[in-house]
């Protein structure tokens, strides 16, 4: 971050700025929906953050999502209910506005006003960056670095700012929450974490919750192959949910996850199973409120929300990096199958079919496609959603 400045005036004027735009046409059909809908929403978000004085630092970062070719679909804030949603609807606001603070040497950050929190992989919390509007938090928060090993982190966030914007009855929500999160890397026996993630809703009150869990992450050579390293990696996570403060519906439900994959030259494969306990009674399953949705449990957007029998999502992953030959341009591509049921009752969700691909065109500029197929089974209704999008970083 470097030294202080030495004046208020220095230090706003040795900050940072950026600006970049993301344009995105997506189509999505969903049975049950009378008609598709296809959006165009094009992104513009920009800020500054200020040097150092005294330890302080402003960041100030504000988005707009407008509609450019076509907007005709339903962007979750009530209109054109009859069509496929696609929860980008036109707004203006800030995404981030904080005051940091660092004393020093002290490896201690603090951070008061509205900002983007995630912890690990944004399973629990996070900022849903798939959608146009990011989320964002109103919160304090206090980043602890004890060690080049042991970081600790306290966030108390009292609003949530959702991706649907301020348009919709959903967009706010007054919260009294929680949340620490500690990791530890070891030399030997990979990344150790837990966490504890107490939500105290003011109007959703059966998602007022208590989440107390664990994770650990390692990964180890496997040897080589055709004159290539093998990586072997192994991700274990559990976590026990129960209803806290005003909820009126008693919540016990588990969490686990267990993924094993392996990387050679590019080109990683892995098997997951993640499962969100339910007991089948109304609200009796493990919900996340406030996760980055579309990065878990299929592009296709069926369960934003745990259903109440729970959910057991067993998928495989295949995953390649590569060099797109004659361009030298960085490309990646994903491929992920999902199998849906449920936890209990033995019900069958359905199938789906993910497939994610970028391209860098330059160090600024990056296109990309992304396609689902859900089919759905007994409960859930089968649904397409296929996207195109370009991101450029006009100022950085």
């Amino acid at each position: 971050r470097g030294s202080d400045a030495g004046s208020i005036g220095e230090a706003l004027r040795g900050g940072r700025a950026w600006l970049d735009t993301r344009y995105r046409f997506e189509g999505a059909e969903v049975r049950g929906f009378l008609e598709r809908s296809w959006a165009s929403p094009a992104r513009l978000d920009g800020g500054y953050e200020t040097g150092s004085y005294s330890g302080f630092r402003l960041f100030v970062e504000g988005e707009g999502v407008t509609s450019v070719l076509s907007d005709d679909y339903n962007d979750g804030t009530g209109s054109r209910p009859n069509q496929a949603p696609v929860f980008d609807p036109e707004t203006l606001e800030f995404n981030q506005a904080y005051l940091g603070y660092r004393a020093g040497d002290l490896p201690l950050d603090l951070l008061l006003g509205r900002q983007e929190v995630s912890f690990d992989d944004g399973r629990f919390v996070g900022a849903d960056p798939w959608r146009q509007n990011n989320q964002s938090f109103d919160a304090l928060r206090a980043r602890y670095r004890a060690s080049d090993a042991l970081e600790l982190d306290y966030t108390y966030a009292f609003k949530v700012h959702r991706v649907f914007s301020n348009s919709s009855p959903l967009g706010n929500e007054d919260l009294k929450s929680h949340w620490l999160n500690a990791t530890y890397e070891t030399e030997r026996y990979g990344r150790l974490g837990a966490f504890a993630y107490l939500n105290d809703f003011s109007d959703l009150q059966t998602l007022s919750t208590n989440t107390f869990g664990a994770r650990w992450a390692a990964d180890a050579s496997l040897g080589e192959l055709g004159g290539e390293d093998v990586v072997g990696d192994l991700q274990l996570v559990y976590a026990r949910q129960s209803d806290a403060y005003d909820n009126p519906v008693d919540v016990d439900a588990d969490y686990w996850l267990a993924r094993l994959g392996a990387e050679r030259a590019g080109l990683g494969v892995a098997i997951a199973v993640e499962t969100l306990g339910g007991s089948g009674d109304a609200g009796d399953s493990f919900s996340t409120p406030f996760a980055s949705v579309q990065d878990f449990n299929g592009f296709a957007d069926q369960f934003r929300a745990t259903p109440d029998g729970g959910l057991v999502d067993s998928r495989v992953e295949v995953g390649y990096d590569f060099t797109l030959t004659g361009w030298e341009l960085p490309s990646a591509v994903r491929v992920t199958y999902h199998r849906f049921e449920s936890d209990a009752g033995d019900l069958d969700y359905g199938r789906e079919l993910d497939v994610d691909f970028v391209v860098d065109l330059t160090d600024r500029l990056a296109v990309g496609a992304r396609y689902a197929d859900f089919n759905g089974d007994e409960v859930f209704r089968n649904a397409i959603r296929a996207s195109a999008w370009l991101s450029y970083s006009i100022l950085r």
